[in-house]
């Protein structure tokens, strides 16, 4: 897969740019995000992956991003900015994303739920609490293998690494449709 000189100026930029500005932050959501957007650049830029395959890859990554910041940071401009381009700069079409103030909708629910004090930005118990959703660790068991966690990872890692990956993962969904809890994760 060859590119065009403006998509690999592109790749640098991601990751010479906006990685080290996420990274910053000091939120591993965003850590996170960072580095598979890195290691996304530097597949495709060496010709590892397609385009359609790295705007599969770097879609959810930049849902994650614009979850994770203020709708008023330079990073969420920025994902929500290549967001909106990707498909047409790599000439390939993916579902996009919804797009919300993510962390407005989320503020609005916890205040509707009457709970104080929850820190539903870091904790997944939290965030299902403000959502209205059973935070057991059987439901949040069972919303992680529905997400793909598997139990042999769970075995291994513990239900602590377990809540911070599904934290992750349902602020992407809920970032991809809108605020509300996507079919199948309540």
């Amino acid at each position: 897969m060859s590119y065009t000189r403006d998509q690999l100026a592109y790749f640098d930029y991601l990751v010479d740019s906006v990685v080290p500005g996420l990274l910053k932050k000091d939120v591993e959501a965003l850590d996170r995000a960072a580095i598979d957007l890195k290691w996304s650049a530097r597949k495709a830029k060496s010709g590892e992956i397609d385009a359609a395959t790295y705007c599969e890859i770097t879609k959810p990554l930049l849902a994650s991003v614009c979850a994770n910041t203020d709708s008023g940071d330079s990073e969420h401009a920025y994902a929500r900015d290549v967001l909106l381009k990707l498909d047409n700069f790599f000439g390939v079409e993916v579902a996009p994303p919804a797009f919300t103030d993510l962390n407005a909708v989320l503020e609005k629910k916890a205040v509707a739920s009457g709970e104080k004090d929850l820190d539903w930005n870091k904790s997944i118990v939290d965030l299902l609490k403000i959502l209205g959703v059973d935070s057991s660790f059987g439901n949040r068991k069972k919303i992680a293998m529905r997400l793909g966690y598997t139990e042999d990872r769970l075995e291994a890692e513990g239900s602590g690494e377990m809540n911070i990956w599904l934290h992750d993962k349902f602020m992407v969904a809920l970032a991809n449709h809108g605020g509300e809890i996507p079919e199948g994760l309540a």
